[in-house]
């Protein structure tokens, strides 16, 4: 069991006064709720709160769209690659523990530069590094696009964990981009998973923010590839 106690506190904004209370607290995990009903498909980010705290708090975030859901017998994790995908199969995991639940990594197949059996292979070595991969399916499907992919694999689950961005402290549309698209075509229970983000790297991210704003001419590759540098 985990004991809730509530915590009342005065702040400038919103952001701060979160970001402020973790540091006191330490927790391991951050849990938020997200109104993604109120987001729209072309908007930046998820939000100015949402979008502040990911990209500062020093722990595990997890932001969650659920209405009225009770059963998560059966969860699928998207997989691309991505530093936060295994972060989020492994929450899948622990919230299905008790129940003895599934969860199913997704890979979605949208170019020809890859053959299938690659793929599944990327999903399988993610498997593995797992707590339970006894209780975690491999599969990878072929679609037109990410979102296409995700929503038909959808179907036969009861929620959705997405890992964030890679890109998300570059820009703020990649990470909110999937998250609300899918937000708006399904009504099951939808978890955005943000792993712990290391003191170094958050220092080079707010560094490249900086970045950014001097050079705006800066193609997302090459902001990415800057960062790496650094």
């Amino acid at each position: 069991d985990v004991p809730i106690e509530g915590i009342t506190r005065l702040a400038r904004h919103v952001p701060q006064g979160i970001l402020d209370t973790i540091g006191e607290e330490s927790p391991q995990v951050l849990v938020m709720g997200w109104n993604a009903r109120q987001a729209t498909e072309d908007r930046q980010g998820l939000g100015h709160i949402l979008d502040e705290v990911l990209q500062n708090a020093p722990c595990n975030i997890v932001i969650v769209r659920a209405e009225g859901q009770d059963s998560m017998c059966r969860i699928l994790v998207p997989a691309a690659g991505g530093p936060h995908a295994p972060v989020a199969a492994q929450f899948a995991l622990d919230v299905t523990e008790q129940t003895g639940g599934e969860v199913a990594l997704l890979n979605v197949k949208t170019d020809d530069e890859t053959t299938l059996e690659e793929r599944l292979e990327l999903v399988n070595s993610l498997r593995e590094e797992l707590s339970a991969p006894e209780r975690v399916e491999s599969c990878v499907v072929e679609a037109e696009t990410p979102l296409e992919g995700i929503l038909k694999a959808l179907e036969e689950h009861d929620a959705v964990f997405l890992g964030a961005s890679e890109h998300d402290f570059l820009d703020r549309q990649l990470s909110g981009q999937i998250p609300i698209q899918v937000a708006h075509n399904t009504d099951k229970m939808l978890a955005l998973v943000h792993g712990h983000t290391p003191l170094t790297e958050m220092v080079a991210r707010k560094a490249l923010s900086s970045l950014s704003d001097v050079l705006p001419s800066l193609t997302p590759d090459e902001q990415l590839e800057t960062y790496y540098r650094m």
